[in-house]
C-alpha cells in the first residue's frame, strides 16, 4: 500500500482491513511474506514488486489463495493500469515511474499456473485495471484453466473517495451480511462497497477456469454469534430472521425507532400481527439491511419472545449477549459476583445474577441498547415477569448504566408504560411495490397484491410465496386479507380440504400440537411427535414432515437444531403467531374452516411430557436436555390450558429450581392467576400460597415466611378444616421457620403441639409425623440440651427402619443427627463409630460424590480428631479436600470448612506456622463467600491473631 501524494486514513483504513482479513474468526488469513509482515505502508517500486512476487510463491500451493489488496494512487495509461509506490512518479517508462500491477500480476500467473488471486484495488481510474485483467489474464500459456477475481473501488473514469471502499469492506468483513450465506464472496464485498459510497462504482472481473467449490473471501460474521452477530444468538429464529431481512425494505418508522431510541431510555413500538415489527427489531442489530437508517452496534441485545418464558431465561439470554458486545460487561459479571457471599450468590435470582447485578458494576454512563420482541405473545404468567424485568431494567437507566429499551407489542397487549410509543402503520404501495419487484412478482399483480394485503407485510410476502408457485395467476385469483391466504394455503395443500376432516388426518394433528406449543422453534421433536400420536396420528414422523407434509404448508413450520452431544434434537413451530390465531380462531375475520382443537392440543403435550420427561427423572445433568427444559417452562401451562389444574400446581412444585429465589419468582407468577381462576378458597389455591410462604424462607427471609404462613394457617383451618393434611403442613412449616428466625424454643413448643394431631389424623408412622419428632429433638438440641436430642432421635430411629427401611434418607438423616449429637453430648469415641458406620451405608446408597457423603467424612474426620487423634483427623481432611473441590467447587462452603479444619487440625499437630499460612491463604475466599462480618470471619481473624503471637513466642523463646 502507498500514497505518493498522502491520503487521509490511508493508513489506519489499511490496518483495519489487514486485522479483520488475518481474524481468525472471519478471514483466517495467514501473513503473504516469510517474515511474517502482510501489511506493507509507504514503500517503494522496488519493495513492492519483490514483496508482491514472494507472496504468489506462497500462495502457489493446491488450495492456495493470494488476496492482494493496493490502496493509494492510481492512473491508466493508454488502457494500462498502473499504481504508484511511494516515491513514483507518473510517468510510465521512467526510471521513477508507477508500478505496473497488472502486467506483473499476468506475468506471475503465467509462470505459477496454480495460483489462486483475488485483487482488491482502491485507486482512481482502477476499472482499467479490472478491463486489463479480463484483457490479458484469460488465457495464459494457452490455457484458461486459473481462477482469479478483481475488485476495483471505480470505474475506468472514476476517482476514488477517502479510502470509502476499503473501509467498506472492511466493515462487510467485521460485521458480515446477515443475506448472504455462511461465507462472504466476492460478490457480496462488491455490494458492501456499494453501500459504503454512491459516489464511486465497483467494477468486479471473476474468471473461474477451475474445478472446485467457488472461492469466498471470509466467515459471514453476521452468521456467528462469537462475532456479536444478534441474530445469530438466536439460533431457532435465525432462518426466519434471515428471511425478512433478505429483502428488507427501510421504511419511515425504521428511523423513528432509531430517533426515538436516542432520545428517549424506553421505546414500545406498537402494530397489528404483520405490520413488520420483528423483522424492524431484527434490522436494528443489522445495519447493513437499512439502507444507512441504523448507526453500526445500535443495539446490544435482542430477544424474540415466546408463549412460554420466564425473567430469568431472558435474562440469561441477554447476558449472553452482553458478554459479546458490550465492552467490560464480563468483568461486571465477575466484580458483582466477587461483591457477594457464597450464600448471598447461591440466593440470588438469575435476573440479579446473570444481567442485573453485572449492568451496575459496568463503568458510569455505559450504553446498553436492549431490543425485546413480541411482548404480546407472551402467556398470562409470563407476561408479568417479564413486565417486571423490563421495570427493573429501566430503573437501572435512572442511575449510572444507560440502559435503554425497544419493546415490541400488538395494540392492546401491556408492556410497562413507555416514554414513548412508536405506531408501525401500514406499508405504503411504493414500498411493498419495491419488495414485489425484488422478489420478482409481476407489475400485473402488484396492484392486486396491495389491494389484499393493506400493508401487512406478512400478507404481502406470504402473497409473493403464492405468486411464484402460481406464475399465471390472474389479478382476481389473488386471496384478499390474511385469513383468506391461509384459507387458500391450506385448502391448496389438502387439495380441497377433504383429508383434513378424517380421523387422524395428520396434517390436523400436526397444526393442532403446534398451536398448542406456539409460535416460533419451540417443542422438541420427540415430544411433538408422541404428542401426534396421542392425538391418534402415529403417521407424523421426521420423514413425514420433511417430505410427506404438504410443501404448502411445510413453509409454516420452522424448525431448528438444539444441543449438544447426546442432548441434541430438533425444535418445530408454527412460523408466526397469527397462524396460531387463525387456526384456534382468536384472530379477527371470517370463521376458519382449518380450525383446530387447542386444548386437545396442550392435553397431548402434557402427556407427552410426562412420558417422555417426568419430573422424577429431573437429575443435574437431565434438566438440561431440551426435553426437560422445556418440561419445566410449558408443562404447567400446557396442564393448565388443558383443565388439570391440580396437575398444573403439581408440576410447579415437582420441577424446583436450582435458585431459592428463582424459585418463588415462579410461585409468585402463579399466584395471581390462580387465585383469579380458582377464587381465593380454592385448595390449589391455598397450595401456591404454602409454596409462596416455603420458598420466602429459603429465600434467605424467615421472618417474611414466618409472616405469610401464620397469615395461610386461619384460613387452611377455615377452608379444609384443623385436621386437613394441609394444615398440619402449614403448621409445620411454621414451626420449622420460627426457629429458622431465631426462636428454637418456640418452634419445639410449636412441633410438639403438632405431633400429636400428626398422630392422631396421619398416623403414628406417616412420614409427616416421623419427621416432626425428628424436628422435636433436632429443635430440643438448639434449645441447649443435647442429651435429651440424643433420647429423642435414638428412639425414632427403630420407627424410621420399621417404616421406611435402613436405605430411605429419613433413616440414614436420622443416624447422622444421633451420631452428631452423641459428639454434642460429650462422647466423641462413640459418634466416631457411629459415623464411620454410617459412612458405607451413605457410599452405598447416594454414591461416593453426594454432598451428604463428603459431609459424612467430615465428621469423621472430625470426631477423629475431637477422640484424640489429630494426625490422622489431617490425613482424612486432606484427602478429603479435592473431593470436595471436584465436585462442589472451590468456593463452595463445604469446601472452605475442610480447609479451614485443614489449617485447624494442622495447628493441633504442632506445626503452628504451618497452621498461621493456612489460615492466611483460607481468610480472603472465606471473607469472599461469607462476607467480612461472619462469625466465622472473625472467628478466623482472631485464630490468625492467637497464631501469630503463638509463633512469636516460640521464635524467641529459640
Amino acid at each position: 500500500m502507498g500514497e505518493g501524494l498522502r491520503i487521509a486514513g490511508l493508513a489506519e483504513a489499511a490496518q483495519e482491513l489487514d486485522a479483520v482479513l488475518r481474524d481468525p474468526l472471519r478471514g483466517a488469513c495467514g501473513a503473504g511474506l516469510d517474515d511474517g509482515r502482510s501489511l506493507l505502508v509507504d514503500q517503494n517500486h522496488a519493495v513492492t514488486y519483490e514483496a508482491v512476487s514472494e507472496a504468489a510463491g506462497r500462495a502457489a500451493k493446491p488450495g492456495g489463495l493470494l488476496i492482494l489488496v493496493w490502496i493509494g494512487h492510481g492512473i491508466a495509461v493508454n488502457g494500462d493500469f498502473y499504481v504508484l509506490p511511494q516515491g513514483s512518479i507518473p510517468a510510465p517508462g521512467h526510471p521513477q515511474g508507477p508500478y505496473h500491477l497488472a502486467q506483473h500480476l499476468k506475468e506471475l500467473m503465467a509462470g505459477v499456473p496454480d495460483l489462486n488471486l483475488l485483487v482488491l484495488i482502491d485507486a482512481c481510474s482502477s476499472g482499467d485495471g479490472a478491463a486489463e485483467a479480463a484483457r490479458g489474464w484469460t488465457l495464459l500459456n494457452g490455457d484458461a484453466r486459473r481462477r482469479f477475481q478483481v475488485l476495483t473501488a471505480a470505474n475506468t473514469d472514476e476517482p476514488a473517495w477517502d479510502c470509502a471502499f476499503t473501509r467498506g469492506i472492511a466493515t462487510a468483513l467485521r460485521t458480515g451480511d446477515i443475506t448472504a450465506g455462511m461465507w462472504l464472496r466476492v460478490t457480496d464485498l462488491k455490494r458492501a462497497a456499494e453501500r459504503a459510497s454512491r459516489a464511486q462504482q465497483p467494477i468486479l472481473m471473476a474468471w473461474d477456469g477451475v474445478d472446485g467449490r467457488d472461492a469466498w473471501v471470509s466467515r459471514n460474521a453476521a452468521l456467528l454469534s462469537e462475532a456479536g452477530s444478534l441474530p445469530a444468538f438466536l439460533r431457532a429464529d435465525l432462518p426466519a430472521l434471515r428471511s425478512g431481512l433478505r429483502h428488507f425494505i427501510a421504511a419511515p418508522s425504521l428511523t423513528e425507532v432509531v430517533r426515538a431510541s436516542i432520545e428517549h431510555s424506553y421505546v414500545v413500538l406498537r402494530g397489528p400481527a404483520g405490520y413488520g415489527k420483528t423483522t424492524m427489531l431484527a434490522a436494528l442489530s443489522r445495519p447493513e439491511v437499512s439502507e444507512g437508517a441504523v448507526p453500526e452496534g445500535f443495539i446490544h441485545g435482542l430477544r424474540l419472545l415466546k408463549l412460554h418464558e420466564s425473567a430469568g431465561r431472558v435474562a440469561k439470554d441477554l447476558a449472553a449477549q452482553l458478554r459479546v458486545t458490550v465492552e467490560g460487561f464480563a468483568a461486571a459479571h465477575a466484580a458483582f459476583q466477587a461483591s457477594l457471599s457464597h450464600a448471598q450468590w447461591e440466593n440470588t435470582p438469575e435476573t440479579e445474577r446473570t444481567l442485573l447485578g453485572p449492568l451496575r458494576h459496568l463503568p458510569a454512563h455505559t450504553l446498553v441498547r436492549l431490543a425485546l420482541d413480541g411482548f404480546d405473545q407472551l402467556s398470562d404468567t409470563a407476561a408479568p415477569d417479564v413486565a417486571d424485568l423490563i421495570d427493573q431494567l429501566r430503573g437501572l437507566g435512572q442511575s449510572t448504566v444507560d440502559v435503554r429499551l425497544v419493546v415490541s407489542s400488538r395494540p392492546g397487549a401491556a408492556p410497562p408504560d413507555a416514554d414513548v410509543e412508536v405506531v408501525v402503520d401500514a406499508a405504503d404501495e411504493s414500498h411493498t411495490g419495491t419488495y414485489l419487484r425484488t422478489r420478482q412478482v409481476p407489475d400485473r399483480l402488484l396492484g392486486a397484491i396491495a389491494e389484499s394485503s393493506g400493508g401487512n407485510w406478512l400478507i404481502t410476502s406470504l402473497l409473493a410465496d403464492h405468486v411464484r408457485a402460481h406464475p399465471d395467476l390472474d389479478p382476481s385469483e389473488v386471496p384478499r386479507g390474511l385469513a383468506a391466504v391461509y384459507e387458500e394455503a391450506f385448502d391448496r395443500g389438502l387439495e380441497g380440504g377433504a383429508q383434513w376432516e378424517e380421523d387422524g388426518s395428520p396434517e390436523r394433528v400436526l397444526f393442532t400440537v403446534l398451536a398448542a406449543a406456539g409460535p416460533g422453534a419451540v417443542l422438541p421433536a420427540p415430544l411433538l411427535l408422541d404428542a401426534c400420536a396421542r392425538l391418534g396420528s402415529a403417521r407424523v414422523t421426521q420423514t413425514w414432515l420433511r417430505t410427506g407434509l404438504p410443501a404448502p404448508l411445510r413453509r409454516f413450520i420452522v424448525r431448528s437444531p438444539v444441543g449438544e452431544g447426546e442432548m441434541v434434537t430438533t425444535l418445530h413451530g408454527l412460523f408466526h403467531q397469527s397462524l396460531v390465531d387463525y387456526l384456534t380462531r382468536t384472530s379477527p375475520g371470517p370463521r376458519t374452516s382449518f380450525a383446530v382443537d387447542a386444548s386437545a392440543g396442550h392435553r397431548s403435550i402434557a402427556a407427552a411430557i410426562a412420558a417422555l420427561a417426568p419430573a422424577d427423572q429431573r437429575t443435574p445433568t437431565t434438566t438440561r436436555h431440551p426435553l426437560q427444559e422445556y418440561a419445566e417452562r410449558a408443562e404447567p401451562d400446557h396442564l393448565w390450558h388443558a383443565g388439570s389444574l391440580q396437575e398444573a400446581i403439581a408440576s410447579l412444585a415437582a420441577r424446583e429450581l436450582t435458585v431459592p429465589a428463582d424459585n418463588l419468582q415462579r410461585w409468585l407468577r402463579w399466584h395471581d392467576e390462580a387465585l383469579g381462576t380458582l377464587g381465593p378458597d380454592h385448595p390449589d389455591a391455598l397450595r401456591v400460597r404454602g409454596n409462596i410462604g416455603g420458598w420466602t424462607g429459603k429465600a434467605g427471609d424467615a421472618a417474611r415466611a414466618l409472616e405469610l404462613l401464620t397469615a395461610l394457617l386461619p384460613d387452611r383451618v377455615r377452608v379444609l378444616g384443623p385436621d386437613h393434611p394441609d394444615t398440619l403442613t402449614t403448621r409445620s412449616l411454621i414451626a420449622h421457620w420460627s426457629g429458622m428466625a431465631g426462636d428454637a424454643a418456640r418452634a419445639l413448643v410449636l412441633c410438639t403441639a403438632l405431633l400429636p394431631d400428626q398422630a392422631r389424623v396421619l398416623g403414628p408412622d406417616h412420614p409427616d409425623t416421623l419427621t416432626t419428632r425428628g424436628n422435636i429433638a433436632g429443635w430440643t438440641g438448639a434449645a441447649g440440651d443435647a442429651t435429651r436430642a440424643l433420647e429423642l432421635l435414638t428412639a425414632l430411629l427403630p420407627d424410621r427402619l420399621r417404616v421406611l427401611g435402613p436405605d430411605d434418607p429419613g433413616t440414614l438423616t436420622t443416624r447422622n443427627n444421633i451420631a452428631g449429637w452423641t459428639g454434642a453430648a460429650g462422647d466423641a469415641t462413640r459418634a466416631l463409630e457411629l459415623f464411620t458406620a454410617l459412612l458405607p451405608d451413605r457410599v452405598r446408597v447416594l454414591g461416593p460424590d453426594h454432598p451428604d457423603t463428603l459431609r459424612v467424612r467430615n465428621s469423621v474426620a472430625h470426631w477423629t480428631g475431637m477422640a484424640g487423634d489429630a494426625g490422622r483427623a489431617l490425613e482424612l481432611l486432606t484427602a478429603l479436600l479435592p473431593d470436595r473441590a471436584r465436585i462442589l467447587g472451590p468456593d463452595h462452603p463445604d469446601t472452605l470448612t475442610t480447609r479451614n479444619n485443614i489449617a485447624f487440625w494442622t495447628g493441633r499437630t504442632g506445626r503452628s506456622s504451618e497452621s498461621l499460612a493456612l489460615f492466611r491463604e483460607l481468610l480472603p475466599a472465606w471473607e469472599r463467600v461469607f462476607g467480612t462480618e461472619h462469625p466465622h470471619s472473625r472467628q478466623i481473624r482472631d485464630r490468625i491473631s492467637d497464631l501469630e503471637n503463638e509463633v512469636r513466642k516460640i521464635s524467641e523463646s529459640m
